[in-house]
């Protein structure tokens, strides 16, 4: 007999062999079924056709109780046995009377009984076999589909369709637990009916799969219509008959992760042990891969929360305004933790409470005047003990404050709230409020939120501490300006108006959109650093010699008392000639003569001070800081030319160093004097060069260095071209000589009014010296206005 036949094909070989030796009509092989241990017919051969009578059952039946050859009217049944035990029956229908005569039926029975046994035996081992290696091959496809990848849905899905082929069932589904409620739901069916059940939910303890899910145990159930614990629903939304179910727990480290099952063996069996065994070695390593898949889902989103988390960190420290850095906190919340709304509590360190300084969402403004006292509310108590929260139920919590809900309008469900730290100081609290889609907050969530805290604390705190240096900065420039003002107080204030004017006329620059500065825009690092550079543009002044720098006229206070002096002790010498000659003329005798000489000596004294005074008067004229007449140099060297006496000798009206200084054509300052007052630029740029400025301020010295360059090149100290002078500075320029023109506090010069200022100003431009487009924005714009308000 052939190896590889199946035992229906075996059975019909031998039937058909046994007919042809014999005159029976019909003949058929019964068989017990291994699993189910019922008795069912494999084969029928012979004539005629059609089911076989009731009769061929219940001789059948004896025979296998018995396990001896039985006749009844034409059939006669012989067991066919296995090691000793009846494992089936062959029954014949037809035999002769002369066949039975002739003796012999039993042995001939026998025989092919025999024969018929070892060929079923054979056929079953092969059977067996190849069903063990083709068992063997789908727990290797099994094996190599789970190890395929981490990502479980396909993987999965393919694992549960070898498993459902595995068992010979007609359809398989698995169905996840969910690790919170304990429901299951079909993630992946296999079957014709499979679409329906997809994403349907069964409550734990709810069918046989959540039996299996509660108890932890397999279970075999070869009669579903008759148990109880079958889920009946399932077969009336599909339309699905179910007659057997196996059903197994899939579980890792100690718990269910999901259910393996498979519904209705094919050619109505039932499933058995060895299915039982296999369905279960498959479901471990189902197990394994759902845990691994599990794992690596798990380290993939904390990965991509940490890549948050380093996204969230780099917007949050992008920024030291404290305003933004708070705004993005919620933001980064609400985000984070796919939250409906958030807030930020801060902390009140004078009355210690806690107060609302930013909240998100659609009724977020309506909580900003709730103050919370330290303790009170879930925020009060974050704040009290410092230890993170989730409360995914607040309306249950008594440490629920409702003032928050009644004035904004909003319903809370749940929160998970942090305290925000820095160097172990709390700055506030922070919350992220209602999890979207109806979820609930966990721990994942509660430890990234604690990070958030963390870096909106460090956020905070080193705005905190940026604003402190910025207040440190300004006041060390408010000192400045006061260093340079008390050295000069006839220029009080310059230094600030010059900032404003700057300031406001890069304001203006700044949203030009036309024109050749339609381009220019200013940062608000860089509108700080013109301002800087406004305010410090003079500190240079510092390194002028005092009197130098307040000097109101040509002479200096000492030497012009020297001056004025001197002609008094003229005066007196004049004063003494006179009376010596009066003494002469008395000592003369000549009494007639001597009253009308010395009406002459009186008149000529009179004429000499007058003469005096008058040198004097032009003289102090000349030490005003005013042009000096055509004449006025002429006249100088005239009266330098004039001596008078002194005690050791005559003596000139005027020193040298007098008739230079008086000799100035324009303003108080000698040469030598201009050019210290001149260098005040360079000190004040190699002052700031000193300060280490942030990246974002560098070009402040830069930017004040140039404030008294021209266009044309004939500024100092450098006399650079118009081309190398920045655009910060050409407006700094502007807005210094508009004020010192309209300054009223300068002892050297009388303030001019605006449009005189401004025309000025427009000659400036004329000559090529100051930025006409500049100027140009700065009188339409009407910047000047910022200081000296038009009416």
């Amino acid at each position: 007999m052939e190896s590889g036949r199946s035992p229906e094909e075996v059975a019909l070989v031998v039937l058909q062999v046994f007919l042809d030796l014999t005159d029976a009509r019909r003949a058929a092989v019964y068989l017990r079924d291994e699993q189910t241990r019922e008795t069912r017919c494999l084969a029928v051969c012979g004539h005629p056709d059609g089911a076989l009578s009731p009769a061929w059952d219940q001789l059948t039946a004896q025979v296998m109780k018995n396990g001896r050859m039985t006749a009844s009217g034409d059939l006669v049944a012989f067991p066919l046995k296995r090691r000793g035990s009846v494992e089936g029956v062959l029954a014949v229908q037809g035999l002769s009377d002369s066949t039975k005569e002739a003796g012999g039926v039993a042995d001939l029975l026998a025989l092919v009984a025999s024969r018929l046994a070892d060929g079923l035996d054979h056929s079953k081992l092969s059977q067996k076999y190849a069903q063990k290696i083709a068992r063997i091959h789908q727990l290797e496809e099994v094996s190599e589909i789970l190890n395929s990848s981490l990502e479980d849905s396909e993987i999965v899905r393919r694992a549960t369709e070898v498993a459902t082929k595995l068992v010979d069932a007609e359809a398989g589904s698995l169905l996840l637990v969910d690790e919170r409620t304990g429901d299951l739901t079909f993630d992946i069916v296999v079957g014709e009916k499979g679409t329906q059940l997809r994403a349907l939910r069964m409550k734990a303890g709810e069918g046989i799969a959540g039996t299996v899910a509660k108890t932890n145990e397999p279970l075999i159930v070869n009669d579903a219509q008759k148990d109880p614990r079958v889920a009946r629903q399932l077969d009336e939304q599909t339309g699905f008959r179910t007659r057997s179910l196996i059903c197994v727990p899939v579980r890792a480290h100690g718990k269910t992760l999901a259910v393996l099952e498979a519904v209705n063996k094919r050619g109505g069996r039932g499933f058995s042990n060895w299915d039982l065994i296999e369905f279960t070695s498959l479901a471990n390593q189902i197990a394994i891969a759902l845990e691994n898949s599990r794992l690596f889902r798990g380290y993939q989103g904390k990965i991509k929360r940490l890549r948050k988390l380093q996204e969230i960190s780099a917007v949050l420290n992008s920024s030291l305004n404290q305003a933004e850095i708070r705004k993005r906190a919620i933001e980064a919340a609400t985000v984070l933790m796919d939250a409906e709304a958030g807030s930020l509590l801060l902390l009140d360190e004078t009355t210690n409470e806690l107060y609302f300084e930013v909240a998100l969402g659609e009724k977020g403004e309506g909580v900003r005047e709730i103050r919370l006292k330290v303790g009170q509310g879930i925020a009060g108590h974050v704040a009290q003990t410092r230890e993170p929260l989730i409360i995914n139920d607040v309306q249950r919590d008594p440490r629920f404050s409702r003032e928050a809900d009644k004035k904004s309008g909003f319903l809370t469900r749940n929160m998970v709230c942090v305290p925000v730290r820095a160097r172990d100081k709390l700055l506030g609290v922070l919350q992220a409020i209602n999890k979207r889609h109806d979820g609930l907050f966990g721990q994942e969530d509660l430890e990234d939120f604690v990070a958030l805290g963390h870096q909106v604390g460090i956020a905070i705190d080193n705005a905190n501490l940026y604003q402190e240096i910025e207040r440190l900065f300004e006041g060390f420039i408010s000192a400045s300006v006061l260093a340079i003002e008390s050295r000069d107080p006839t220029t009080s204030g310059h230094s600030e108006r010059v900032a404003t004017l700057t300031c406001g006329l890069a304001q203006v620059v700044d949203r030009i959109d036309s024109g050749p500065f339609a381009g220019v825009t200013f940062t608000p690092d860089q509108m700080k650093e013109i301002r800087y550079a406004a305010v410090l543009h003079d500190f240079g002044k510092v390194g002028v010699r005092e009197h130098v720098l307040v000097k109101a006229n040509k002479l200096f206070p000492g030497e012009l008392e020297l001056l004025k002096s001197r002609f008094d002790f003229i005066k007196r010498t004049l004063e003494v000639k006179a009376l010596k000659r009066k003494v002469d003329i008395l000592m003369s005798g000549d009494r007639a003569a001597t009253a009308a000489m010395l009406a002459e000596v009186d008149e000529e004294l009179a004429r000499q001070v007058r003469e005096t005074e008058g040198i004097l008067e032009f003289l102090l004229q000349c030490n005003r800081p005013t042009v000096l007449p055509r004449d006025g140099f002429e006249r100088l060297n005239d009266i330098a030319r004039l001596s008078y006496d002194y005690f050791d000798g005559s003596r000139a009206y005027l020193s040298a160093d007098e008739v230079i200084t008086l000799s100035i054509s324009k303003g108080s300052l000698t040469v030598e004097e201009r050019r210290e007052i001149q260098s005040h630029v360079t000190h004040t740029y190699k002052f700031l060069s000193t300060i280490p400025w942030t990246k974002a301020l560098k070009n402040v010295p830069l930017i004040a260095y140039g404030h008294h360059e021209k266009l044309d090149g004939s500024g100092y100290p450098r006399q650079v071209p118009g081309e190398s002078i920045p655009v910060q500075t050409r407006m700094m320029t502007i807005s210094d000589i508009y004020d010192a023109l309209t300054a009223a506090d300068r002892p050297y010069k009388a303030a001019v009014s605006t449009t005189t200022a401004l025309e000025i100003l427009e000659d400036e431009v004329r000559s090529g010296k100051v930025d006409a487009d500049l100027l140009k924005i700065f009188i339409e714009a009407k910047v000047y206005a910022r200081v000296h308000p038009v009416p």
